[in-house]
């Protein structure tokens, strides 16, 4: 059974296929403010794949420099979001999907995958999203870090979306996960921050 995972993905209404734009009640400091869009945002974008893998990036990865170490290990992750609650005021966190087999790539995949989807015309095409929605296309290819725009890859089979909206309580754990960070969830953990998705997964 491989180990499960939390992690925080940026808002989007585009299904995650493209960027949406940041919504201007997200922290002014964030790379996507600052930025007008994330690498998160074409994570579900899984037409696009090399040989049956789809590449994408989370930030709780590259936060965690996972990447940059050899892993054989693959992971499940449950991601979320925060967004208003049924078109209220106030941020929750609402759970997005399941993608099972995940895998943090090395440095060579990496390269590879960049150079396959530049070939591809993958790497044009999100720059042209970027463009669409008046971001800073500059920062697409800046060599900030080094798992851009890629820094996981699964097989599009092991990606479940939550069809109906399903929100956190204020009692649910996941409140006191810091931002974008990849969390291992613990024995205690588990239960209490996958009840409200247990007969989804």
């Amino acid at each position: 059974m491989n180990d499960i995972y939390v992690s925080q993905i940026t808002q989007n209404n585009q299904a995650w296929k493209k960027p949406a734009g940041c919504p201007k009640n997200q922290n002014k400091q964030s790379f996507a403010v600052r930025n007008g869009f994330h690498f998160d945002e074409w994570l579900f974008r899984t037409n696009w794949t090399i040989d049956g893998w789809h590449y994408a990036f989370l930030q709780g990865v590259h936060r965690l420099k996972a990447s940059a170490y050899p892993r054989t290990e693959r992971l499940d992750t449950i991601l979320y979001t925060m967004e208003p609650m049924f078109g209220g005021k106030e941020f929750c966190q609402r759970y997005v999907g399941q993608i099972r087999n995940v895998e943090c790539i090395t440095k060579d995949q990496m390269l590879s995958a960049n150079e396959e989807a530049k070939s591809k015309g993958w790497l044009k095409e999100m720059k042209e999203d970027i463009k669409k929605i008046g971001g800073k296309i500059e920062n697409f290819t800046k060599p900030l870090y080094r798992d851009i725009p890629f820094n996981i890859r699964f097989k599009p089979e092991d990606l479940k979306i939550f069809q109906k909206p399903v929100f956190a309580k204020e009692e649910n754990p996941l409140y006191q996960l810091k931002n974008f960070d990849l969390y291992e969830l613990s024995n205690n953990q588990r239960l209490k921050i996958l009840h409200p998705i247990l007969h989804l997964i």
